[in-house]
């Protein structure tokens, strides 16, 4: 008798999402042994941040749409809870993948647990231990109620085996997956276009990106961006797509007539992915708070200032890509880093960071599929 497929539920629901399944759901498609459905979360509902990157990967229409409430924080996550409770109930699946850290993954995983249907946690076992970011509660929440572990770093395996006592034979070192999609979006052509439409003299630049609460929320963080935009573009030209939230703050602060002020910040609302990763690609140093922009900067071998005290990947610190900024070393950092030489700046590779990350998950999840299916 033939063995039954199995059906999978890939979760989505921000742009960082869509990066990180996207490319794992198109190769599933092309699996003999299951079935996935892609179930989109709309936390994301701008074109640049939701559709326009789902039509870059060539996912024209979700398999499954859940609307998300724009209201608190408990309005949303219950809205989600529900809504996905409701769908798995007529349209039970087999396992359900979720991907990082955002309030979508925490909510499909409480109700794919309340369910028991089986939770595969993607980007597994990343840590910044601090407290005071809703990602860190979000990423530790759902790791301790998930069935399987996919981490993307040997640190991350560390730390769920060593430290948090998760059963070895469930966590697996897969490498980043982020990078598969990286690699399928590079294009020379799409470079090109980027250079002449934001660095048309073929001056060193920056690309910026901001918009963690911690950060563009207060008036004093807020400002300590503006101040260190300010400097480093008195010497290197910075592009800076502005993310609609960071925009909305900005705005609410009364931040924004500084912002454009600045003579060589150049603000563009905010990119799809395409656009993004190969503007990134041409860029001679990144200023951010993301965590999905440190790891695209350590591939890309670029320099990467994150604005923050903490990071939970440390791996790209490791390497010599990434470098922890703070209202007292900003500009010591940033200046020393960009006076050293290309040539001397030591930027190492990272390990299973190579675009086949969706081919170790593929490999795992049927191995894992049939053991739960043999008699």
């Amino acid at each position: 008798m033939a063995q039954p497929k199995c059906k999978i539920h890939l979760i989505a629901g921000a742009r960082p999402n869509i990066i990180k399944v996207a490319p794992l759901y198109k190769l599933l498609l092309t699996q003999s042994w299951c079935a996935p459905e892609f179930v989109w979360f709309t936390q994301h509902y701008t074109p640049e941040l939701s559709s326009e990157n789902l039509q870059d990967f060539g996912i024209q229409k979700p398999d499954h749409v859940i609307e998300v409430s724009q209201d608190n924080f408990g309005t949303r996550l219950g809205g989600m809870i529900t809504q996905y409770q409701s769908l798995c109930s007529e349209n039970r699946p087999d396992f359900v993948i979720v991907a990082g850290d955002v309030d979508t993954s925490l909510g499909a995983s409480l109700a794919a647990r309340r369910l028991d249907i089986p939770l595969v946690h993607l980007e597994a076992g990343l840590r910044s231990y601090d407290a005071a970011m809703p990602e860190e509660a979000n990423r530790i929440l759902i790791d301790a109620i998930s069935d399987v572990w996919l981490s993307p770093s040997e640190a991350a395996l560390q730390n769920l085996v060593l430290h948090e006592g998760k059963p070895p034979e469930r966590v697996h070192f897969v490498g980043n997956i982020m990078i598969d999609s990286l690699c399928q979006m590079l294009d020379r052509d799409i470079q090109e276009q980027m250079l002449a439409d934001y660095a048309p003299d073929g001056q060193a630049f920056g690309v910026a990106t901001f918009h963690r609460p911690a950060n563009v929320d207060t008036p004093a963080r807020a400002t300590w961006i503006l101040e260190t935009l300010d400097a480093i573009s008195r010497r290197h030209p910075i592009v800076f797509p502005l993310h609609p939230r960071t925009r909305t703050t900005f705005e609410r602060l009364g931040l924004m007539e500084r912002l454009m002020a600045l003579p060589a910040v150049t603000v563009i609302p905010a990119l799809r992915y395409e656009k993004f990763i190969n503007l990134l690609a041409r860029a001679d140093f990144i200023l951010t708070d993301s965590g999905g922009i440190q790891e695209e900067a350590a591939y890309l071998r670029k320099p990467c200032f994150t604005l923050r005290e903490t990071t939970e990947r440390p791996v790209t610190v490791h390497c010599g890509s990434n470098h922890l900024i703070n209202p007292e070393n900003t500009k010591d950092v940033i200046f020393t880093v960009l006076d050293t030489a290309v040539q001397d700046r030591q930027i190492t590779r990272i390990p299973l960071w190579d675009g086949l990350t969706s081919q170790r998950i593929s490999h795992v999840l049927n191995q894992w599929w049939i053991q739960r299916t043999r008699p």
